[in-house]
């Protein structure tokens, strides 16, 4: 939980405290843990991928999203920053690994780790119930939605493509900005307009609950976290 609050200061930057706090507390190496947060991630690249075809087939117009996720004729220019900002910093990192010695011995020490993180997940023994409750969680998301919207009776009667939309373009907002902060209440009112059902307020309350629920638990866990016995702690650095 720790995490996802940490989200909502800059995208992904909770898979990084993650492996931070895992290395804090667990002693876990941080590029194994980062590896096998990355292996985790893209196992979950698979699972949006499968939610993205399921609801391309029950909505007929294949270009619902795009008429949703569209800010307009400037939606290039994010792109042209960005493969700027890309090109200048990847110049930079390429400069310094090539003239550097102990940058270069760095950089190979971090995906030496990282590799090792990410063998570790596909030799783990029980690495088929790993993705089994991956397909769960997303599952959960899902249901967790739809019965959020079944407690309204605006939006009781949305049908599973309905569903399916609102998920779709709650979690691309989630994945661009830091909770999705003033996209996922919009696109999810667009989407159910889309379908005849005008309820903004939908949006509003599945995104607060959500935030809601995310910062009270995630800081609660940074509290907690940091509350770990002493004895806890050297106990997992003698194991490790």
């Amino acid at each position: 939980m720790a995490g996802y609050v940490i989200n909502y200061t800059l995208p992904r930057s909770g898979e990084f405290a993650r492996a931070s706090l895992l290395s804090k507390y667990e002693k876990i190496p941080f590029e194994k843990g980062f590896g096998t947060i990355v292996v985790e991630r893209v196992i979950d690249a698979m699972v949006f991928g499968l939610i993205f075809l399921i609801t391309g087939l029950l909505r007929i117009n294949s270009g619902d999203i795009d008429a949703i996720t569209d800010p307009g004729e400037s939606s290039s220019d994010w792109k042209i920053y960005a493969l700027i900002a890309f090109l200048m910093f990847g110049s930079i990192g390429l400069f310094f690994y090539f003239k550097n010695k102990k940058f270069r011995r760095l950089v190979k020490e971090k995906f030496l780790g990282f590799y090792e993180g990410i063998k570790s997940v596909w030799t783990m023994k029980k690495k088929w119930a790993f993705i089994a409750h991956t397909f769960f969680i997303w599952g959960a998301y899902i249901v967790a939605l739809w019965l959020f919207a079944l407690s309204f009776p605006q939006t009781a009667g949305i049908g599973i493509d309905t569903v399916f939309g609102i998920f779709l373009v709650s979690a691309v907002a989630v994945g661009l900005l830091p909770g999705g902060i003033g996209a996922y209440p919009v696109w999810v009112t667009k989407v159910l307009a889309m379908d005849g059902v005008h309820f903004a307020a939908l949006g509003v309350f599945a995104w607060g609950a959500q935030t809601l629920a995310i910062v009270v638990l995630g800081l609660l866990s940074l509290f907690l976290i940091q509350r770990q016995p002493k004895e806890e702690s050297e106990q997992n650095e003698v194991d490790i």
